[in-house]
């Protein structure tokens, strides 16, 4: 009795599985097979590995924004615009971006990291004629293994990618980095050209439209960048439909998971202070680099089941259409 009453229970469950995957089209059974290869490569941990990486890189990273806007337009103002943009990227926004940041760079006992910070800048600024370049480089080669960790666990999402050696991952991440510093820079460059024109032609109004496209332009940066870790990662044939979807499928799970961590800080329920002191900014910012890091990864896992998905229903369809053909025969 016992077992007719489990076999009937999982046969409802298999035909409501199967109703609820039908009247999504197959996005339910495609999202369970994505969580399921994620799972399998234990992307969680390489999450973690990458909020690791990602503590060691941010320092880098700020330090090249920093130098190379200052050679560009020797602006403090423009340097102020570079911070307040990775602060969209550390919720809840740019008021806690820049406290957090600062918090980081001014840890309890350690030595003094800002001052440390702005001297390396002002030495790299000083010599940035003769070993600028050499500087840059170097800081952007030491900022590449949280790209490298981040491409490698990607090309895992694909089952038929191959696996490069570390020398190709390592150029790998270093043209990821020098695309993201370019990018950032340039769309410094435009935004703060743009919002300076707007302020100029409405000085006296609050323009919504402004505050609309500071929340999207994260969401939307990334969505490029999931777009193209899709794309050029795997060393598989990935189609941009396929890469399409896993990236907008990441961009608007990045930004909800922002806005829910955001009310999670300010809701006064994390108390990271209490246990881990003047660190708990930084542990704050490994954690959310970690779920930013495990939500790219199921991006790229969903990316590549979709793609196997298609690939499939194409094969089933050509061999439809050659079994059409030979049920014909010769006429």
């Amino acid at each position: 009795m016992t077992d007719k009453l489990g076999r009937g229970a999982e046969e409802r469950a298999r035909d409501l599985y199967l109703w609820a995957d039908d009247f999504s089209r197959g996005a339910l059974g495609i999202s369970i097979h994505a969580l399921r290869s994620f799972n399998e490569a234990r992307a969680m941990e390489a999450a973690a590995a990458i909020s690791y990486y990602a503590l060691f890189a941010l320092f880098p990273l700020l330090i090249i924004l920093v130098v190379v806007s200052s050679s560009l337009l020797q602006n403090q103002n423009f340097q102020d615009q570079i911070l307040n943009m990775v602060g969209e990227f550390l919720p809840p926004g740019e008021e806690l971006a820049r406290e957090s940041m600062n918090r980081i760079l001014e840890l309890g006992s350690f030595p003094p990291a800002q001052e440390i910070l702005r001297e390396n800048i002002q030495q790299v600024l000083d010599l940035r004629v003769p070993v600028g370049f050499g500087a840059i480089f170097g800081l952007i080669w030491a900022s590449t293994s949280v790209f490298t960790a981040l491409g490698r666990n990607i090309n895992r999402a694909w089952q038929g990618a191959s696996r490069r050696n570390l020398l190709k991952w390592r150029l790998i991440g270093l043209a990821m980095a020098g695309t993201l510093l370019t990018g950032l820079l340039i769309l410094s460059l435009i935004l703060s050209g743009l919002f300076g024109l707007i302020s100029r032609i409405q000085p006296h109004y609050e323009v919504w439209y402004l505050k609309a496209l500071s929340e999207l332009i994260p969401m939307l940066l990334i969505f490029i960048m999931a777009y193209l870790l899709y794309l050029w990662a795997p060393d598989a044939e990935v189609g941009w439909p396929e890469a399409g979807w896993g990236a907008s499928v990441a961009a608007i799970s990045w930004e909800v998971s922002k806005v829910s961590f955001s009310w999670y800080i300010e809701s006064g329920l994390a108390r990271h202070q209490l246990v881990y002191g003047s660190l708990g900014t930084v542990v704050v910012l490994m954690l959310w680099v970690y779920l930013s890091g495990a939500i790219i990864l199921y991006g790229a896992h969903l990316s590549a089941t979709i793609g196997k998905r298609r690939r499939r229903l194409a094969e089933e369809e050509l061999e439809k259409k050659k079994k059409g053909l030979n049920g014909r025969g010769p006429e």
